[in-house]
């Protein structure tokens, strides 16, 4: 079965983490799945690349964007391993708002 990935919000904003649930529908054992992001040019972000083992039972991951992301619409994808099976979501980072980068 393909894996399903659900992103908690469509947007974010740089240094912020991003939840999202992963899961197999159906799955009558465990399954490997990797999470892994693009970058809104198309770069691979290894540093957001996660491998879970997950079953039909949603699993939460967590997705940390770092302050100097770029902002843009990232790609998040979910792979089977075992099954080569994928899905995909969109999330737009937006940059931190002025005030709170000057607070900081």
């Amino acid at each position: 079965a393909k894996p399903v990935l659900e992103l908690e919000t469509e947007s974010t904003v740089q240094g912020s983490v991003l939840s999202a649930g992963i899961r197999v529908p159906g799955a009558k054992g465990k399954h490997v799945i990797r999470v892994s992001a693009t970058t809104p040019e198309g770069r691979t972000a290894s540093w957001l690349e996660r491998t879970r083992i997950v079953t039909g039972e949603r699993q939460r991951i967590r997705l940390p964007f770092a302050h100097n992301d770029p902002p843009g619409q990232w790609t998040v994808h979910a792979v089977d391993l075992y099954t080569d099976q994928r899905s995909s979501a969109t999330v737009t980072l937006q940059r931190t708002p002025l005030q709170t980068r000057i607070q900081d």
